[in-house]
Order: C-alpha cells, then structure tokens, then sequence
C-alpha cells in the first residue's frame, strides 16, 4: 500500500554566517564541507538553520532548524579544534539557546540560557574549549543531553565530581543513588 502524500514547502534563507573544515576519512584526505547558517521566515517567525554541505554545495548532508530568532540580534558562532560548531543566539527578549553540532550534523548539546546580570556570550579557554559565559542556565525538557533527575545528581560522598550522564555510573566508579 503507498505511503500518503505529504506536503511541504521550501523558502529561500538569507545566509548569515558560512565555515569551510575538512573532516578526516579513512583514505587519509580531509573531505572538505561547509557549515552554513541561515536565517529565514517561516510562517511570519524568523527562524535560524543550519545547513551543512560539501564544498560545491552540491551535496546536502544536513538542513534544519536551531530555532526561533530575533530580528535584532546576530548569533555568535565558534569551530573547535575538532571542527565542532558552537552557535549561541538570541530567540526572545532576554532567552539564548547554546548548540553544539558535530560535523556529520548532529546536535550534541543544546541549551537554554538568560540574560541576568550579564548576556551570555561565548568564550573560548587557552586550550581551545568553547563556553558559554554570563547569563545563567536554565534547564529545560529540550535540552541535550538530557537534564538529569534532581535525585540521580545528588552524590553520596564529599566527591565533587560531576554528575554522570543518564545515571550511568561516577568518575569515582560508584552507582548513583536511585
């Protein structure tokens, strides 16, 4: 039995911000691509996307949205060492969503943060470690990797280790508790 027709729409985006990077390959050759961001209108929102490409943008790896985005505001974006990009951008009056996107294009860590005291803004170390500075986090259901459970992150030593992903076990080598 075929499948039921779907519908969709394409729009053109206005491109804000491109980064060419080899990513390694078993040959030994970096395969050369490109991060693209993109901002465009989608039923009366401006949202902000990421298109990741080869060279001649004739092959298309990756295209989809980061979010919501204010008209008045420019997104900050940062490549690592390991061509990992960092986007911060502005998506209402004083709310900021964090991506970290790998270079096959999947999303590794995705969060929320607010204006306070300070706007965020990313940072890197001597080291080349990217950051979000200022602001202050707020968890939220959408975040990646997941928030943890507020009792899986309470330790039961004086250890201040972080706290494992999915309630895996401790850098001390214990379980967490349930």
């Amino acid at each position: 039995m075929p499948g039921r027709a779907k519908g969709f729409e394409v729009i053109r985006g206005t491109k804000l911000w491109e980064q060419e990077f080899g990513v390694p390959t078993n040959s030994g050759v970096p395969e050369a691509r490109r991060y693209t961001l993109q901002q465009a209108n989608y039923r009366k929102q401006l949202q902000l996307y990421l298109r990741l490409t080869d060279l001649s943008e004739q092959r298309v790896f990756r295209v989809f949205p980061l979010g919501p985005l204010v008209s008045f505001s420019q997104p900050e974006v940062q490549m690592d060492k390991s061509s990992y990009l960092h986007v911060l951008f502005q998506t209402g009056a004083r709310s900021f969503v964090f991506h970290v996107i790998n270079p096959e294009g999947d999303v590794m860590v995705r969060q929320t943060y607010d204006y306070t005291a300070s706007r965020p803004t990313l940072r890197s170390t001597e080291e080349g470690r990217i950051f979000v500075a200022g602001g202050a986090r707020r968890m939220v259901k959408s975040d990646l990797p997941a928030p943890l459970p507020a009792v899986a992150a309470v330790s039961t030593t004086s250890s201040n280790a972080p706290p494992p992903p999915n309630g895996g076990t401790r850098i001390d080598g214990k379980a967490p508790r349930k």
